[in-house]
């Protein structure tokens, strides 16, 4: 073995991170739960790259109980943050206290009705499974020398998250369709995360196009959260209630969150160019490393092979941004 293998290190911190989060997380301890979200996220990413080194089919199954377990995870971390943003506009002024109570109450509500589903999901049993896979993908990468099969997958998931942010921005235009906003926001996240193991790996600095990539997750990040917090304060029962004086400033701050989200639609409009060269560079990044690895200029078979053992599920909605 000529030293250690070029994945070992970046699955071995975000095994080590999905490990050192999971107990707290389904003790209902919030930050965890957002940290441990964003390592099944990441290694969601990474894991199709080992299955491709791996002859057994460890690393697969190990992102198939890291993709059950983001699921599990994803409704709750909405909530938690909804819960947040409840608290900070209150504390601005935004939300009064009658109309702030009201949706506290609804978002809590919501929040433990999603976190009893989640812990009938999240088993001891269970995560133990999770530990041991994501452990054994782990040992198997660390026996192993590079081959060039993991590099040509990434450059197949670095073109193919490309051109999904490319037709994502294209279909969502300059009009406000939450849906079609919601579709970048997932592109940029998932372009993201390979954009940071090209750097992880050597491969290339894609420093600036992270951080671009950061600034729009955050933005539209903000923006999801706050649609998902109108929704339920929609979903409250205002006419049954409307002689309150909550029922009122409930109105005045759905009022406001809107003209947050017309605002932050116009960043995001405002930023479409520069999202369009970000998947220009994610572009050039994946040609010069199929080239340096001895692809084609098309997909190589090692890729296909490796993208269809291993399918994705469709994406869950998720306000985790990191």
């Amino acid at each position: 073995m000529v030293g250690p293998h070029v994945l070992k290190r970046p699955l071995e911190r975000r095994v080590r991170a999905l490990l050192r989060h999971l107990r707290p997380t389904t003790e209902g301890a919030v930050e965890p739960l957002h940290q441990c979200r964003v390592a099944t996220r990441r290694l969601r990413e990474l894991l199709p790259l080992c299955d491709a080194e791996l002859t057994s089919p460890v690393a697969a199954r190990a992102r198939r109980r890291v993709r059950q377990l983001g699921g599990a995870l994803g409704p709750v971390r909405e909530l938690d943050v909804a819960l947040g943003l409840v608290d900070e506009l209150e504390r601005a002024g935004r939300a009064k206290p009658g109309a702030a109570s009201r949706l506290r109450q609804r978002v809590r509500e919501e929040r433990e009705r999603q976190r009893e589903r989640m812990r009938a999901r999240l088993k001891p049993a269970y995560l133990r499974k999770v530990a041991r896979d994501v452990a054994e993908a782990l040992k198997a990468i660390g026996m192993l020398d590079a081959t060039d099969a993991w590099a040509l997958v990434l450059v197949g998931r670095l073109s193919d998250r490309a051109d999904r942010l490319r037709d994502s921005v294209a279909e969502a235009g300059p009009l406000y369709v939450s849906e079609r906003v919601h579709e970048v926001r997932i592109a940029a996240k998932k372009l993201r995360y390979v954009l940071e193991l090209a750097s992880e790996t050597g491969e290339a600095d894609t420093s600036d196009a992270v951080a671009q990539l950061k600034k729009v997750q955050d933005s539209l990040g903000r923006l999801h959260d706050i649609e998902i917090l109108q929704e339920l304060l929609r979903s409250i029962d205002v006419l049954a209630h409307r002689d309150e004086r909550w029922a009122e400033e409930l109105a005045a701050l759905d009022l406001d969150l809107t003209q947050e989200c017309r605002r932050l639609h116009g960043v995001f409009v405002a930023g479409q160019a520069a999202l369009a060269e970000v998947g220009k560079v994610a572009r050039r990044v994946a040609s010069r490393m199929s080239s340096d690895h001895g692809g084609r200029t098309g997909r190589s078979s090692v890729l296909k092979m490796s993208l269809e053992r291993a399918p994705e599920a469709p994406p869950a909605a998720s306000s985790d941004r990191r």
